[in-house]
């Protein structure tokens, strides 16, 4: 019964264990994005004293091979000025360990990362103290 109980133990942790990350889900795929600071795209993502920040829309695509493209179109608008919208596109690789996704890029600067945090089979989140957006298959 000890054998047993202790195989079945076992069994159950191995299940446990996913290194791959949530679900039984696969990573590549198309996500786009629905909210910005826990509002619907699109959306005004953030607004104070210097103007309006919105998020208009965003996708990112995870290829099965390791590359990625990340599109996102936002669009400032200070205070007493003009609209300032700003499409920004980033095409690398990218390297999953558990549920951490992380996307490197090359820029004028040299290789610039990020991470995403993979938190079930359809959906990915990104934040930064400023910044939060939730995409979805």
């Amino acid at each position: 019964m000890r054998k047993l109980l202790g195989a079945l133990l076992l069994a159950v942790a191995a299940a446990c264990n996913d290194s791959t990350g949530p679900g039984s889900g696969t990573l590549s795929g198309s996500y786009q994005l629905r909210t910005a600071n826990g509002v619907v795209v699109p959306g005004i993502a953030s607004q104070d004293v210097s103007g309006v920040y919105e998020v208009l829309r965003g996708r990112i695509v995870l290829r099965s091979d390791f590359s990625f493209v990340d599109s996102l179109s936002d669009r400032f608008t200070p205070t007493g000025g003009a609209a300032q919208p700003r499409i920004d596109v980033r095409i690398g690789t990218y390297v999953q360990t558990g549920n951490n996704v992380t996307l490197s890029f090359n820029s004028s600067t040299g290789l610039v990362s990020y991470s995403l945090t993979w938190i079930d089979p359809n959906t990915l989140a990104y934040a930064e103290p400023e910044l939060s957006l939730i995409y979805a298959k």
